[in-house]
């Protein structure tokens, strides 16, 4: 019996010993389980004190976070500027929102309406009050590394025909799907008055330096062409968009009259098409942007039922008649390489003001 007993008491320590036993708290009720993350065999309540009491420690002695990059106190040097502001610093501002892409055209050192909306659409971009007034806050992160370039036209297709070629095609194609009406391939335009330049070297001079611009503001440009020997009919050039689905197509050509007075720009959209509408509001904002910048005559927005190049393009298309080669004034702006330049921006600003109001 002793024996039996000296047994049990020895069972007893073991398993007590390796934590199999626990005592019965007499306040909890029959049945409940009396096993507990407190009275774990894998933590100790005194181990587990022991590890956490050194976390405090620890975190005291991180450094305090530092916040300073949330909010930069701005140069103390900058000085606001805002519309009617002349000088150097506004032409220093103008020269970095061009650089990066948020100021279209000339650096002048005036701050004009377009400056004003440069601005404002930085100060938009980069969550600024949008007050288009270049406070210290605005200049300070335009002047900065963390300035962005702008790319309002990145992931879009922009398909540019320049209009003609060195040698025209008079053969005849159909002038719409279907049609049984006739009419020439290609012409090779017409030519300055004056200048005796043709029309089809001044399109694509502009075209080309258009495609530059474009490409530097995030755009994929589809050019029907980019020389002037080629052989491709109206028919040709609007199936290049419509293969390559483009976002947007423009075709580049310049005017001609018997009248030596007439002048000016226009642009034309097709008469019948499945995006006629979206086509006028293209040409819309061509038009103000182009004679914005050029300070050309807007002789408005014209539409044409009978030009192949827009009947058988499916996608959306313009016609930017440029000016009149037939009145010596036009012709040599035409022929300019400065004015070429102002058309180029116009026509650029154009086509991001008609994407930036349609998203």
């Amino acid at each position: 019996m002793k024996r039996r007993i000296a047994a049990l008491v020895f069972i007893v320590m073991v398993l007590s010993l390796f934590g199999c036993l626990h005592p019965i708290d007499p306040l909890k009720p029959e049945g409940e389980d009396t096993y507990s993350s407190e009275s774990s065999s894998h933590f100790s309540e005194s181990s587990f004190s022991e590890q956490s009491s050194s976390v405090p420690e620890v975190i005291s002695s991180l450094p305090p976070e530092d916040k300073s990059s949330e909010i930069t106190p701005p140069d103390p040097s900058l000085k606001e500027l805002k519309k009617g502001d002349k000088g150097e610093e506004v032409l220093r501002m103008q020269e970095r929102l061009k650089e990066m892409n948020w100021l279209f055209g000339e650096a002048d050192g005036e701050y004009g309406t377009r400056t004003e909306e440069a601005v404002f659409r930085f100060q938009k971009h980069n969550g600024l009050e949008e007050t288009g007034s270049a406070d210290v806050y605005t200049l300070d992160l335009l002047y900065s590394d963390r300035a962005e370039k702008y790319l309002p036209l990145k992931g879009l297709k922009i398909g540019i025909d320049p209009g003609h070629q060195k040698k025209g095609n008079y053969e005849k194609e159909p002038v719409a799907p279907g049609s049984e009406t006739m009419k020439t391939k290609v012409s090779s335009g017409t030519a300055g008055v004056v200048s005796r330049v043709p029309e089809y070297k001044v399109v694509l001079i502009v075209g080309l330096r258009l495609k530059e611009l474009l490409e530097n503001f995030g755009a994929t440009v589809i050019m029907t062409r980019e020389v002037n020997e080629v052989d491709l009919s109206n028919i040709d050039r609007a199936k290049i968009f419509n293969e390559a689905e483009t976002d947007y197509a423009i075709r580049l050509h310049c005017n001609g009259s018997e009248d030596p007075t007439m002048y000016g720009v226009s642009v034309l959209i097709p008469k019948t098409h499945a995006m006629k509408d979206e086509c006028r509001k293209a040409a819309e904002y061509l038009l103000a942007s182009f004679c914005d910048v050029t300070k050309e005559r807007n002789r408005g927005i014209k539409e044409r039922r009978e030009q192949t190049g827009f009947n058988w393009c499916e996608r959306m298309i313009i016609n930017i008649e440029m000016g009149y080669m037939s009145n010596e004034e036009d012709d040599l702006k035409l022929t300019d390489s400065e004015y070429q330049e102002k058309m180029c921006w116009g026509i650029l600003y154009g086509i991001v003001s008609y994407f930036e109001n349609s998203n």
